[in-house]
C-alpha cells in the first residue's frame, strides 16, 4: 500500500505558483488543477495563500482604477429582453397558500 503523499509547503514562490495562483484568482484555472491548487491551499502553505491575495487585491485595485462609464442606452433594452421572459416565468407559491395573485391596484 503506497504512503499518503505529504503535504507540500514551498519555502518561496516560484513562476510556476504564480502562474497557478493568478489563474486561481481569475477562475480560470482548469478544473482538476484548480481543486488540486485548492487542496493545497487548505494544506496549511503559507506561500500560495500569500500569492493568491495578493492577485485578488490587485484584481480589485484594478476594476476600482478603472474609470465609470455609462452603458450605451440600447444595452438595457437588450438586456431586458433577455432576462424579462426568465423573470417572469418564474413566479413563488408557498405551501398552503394558493395561487398567485396581484396586489390590489395593479394591472395584472
Amino acid at each position: 500500500m503506497p504512503k499518503p503523499r505529504k503535504a507540500t509547503h514551498h519555502r518561496a514562490a516560484t513562476a510556476e505558483i504564480r502562474e497557478a495562483a493568478a489563474l486561481y484568482s481569475a477562475g480560470s484555472l482548469e478544473p482538476e488543477r484548480a481543486a488540486q491548487f485548492d487542496k493545497h491551499l487548505q494544506g496549511g502553505c503559507t506561500v500560495c495563500p500569500s500569492e493568491l491575495r495578493a492577485f485578488q487585491e490587485t484584481a480589485v485595485q484594478l476594476a476600482h482604477s478603472l474609470p465609470e462609464r455609462k452603458p450605451p442606452t440600447a444595452l438595457r433594452g437588450r438586456l431586458m429582453d433577455r432576462i424579462a421572459p426568465k423573470a417572469l416565468a418564474r413566479v413563488l407559491v408557498r405551501a398552503g397558500e394558493g395561487a398567485h395573485s396581484s396586489p390590489p391596484g395593479s394591472r395584472a
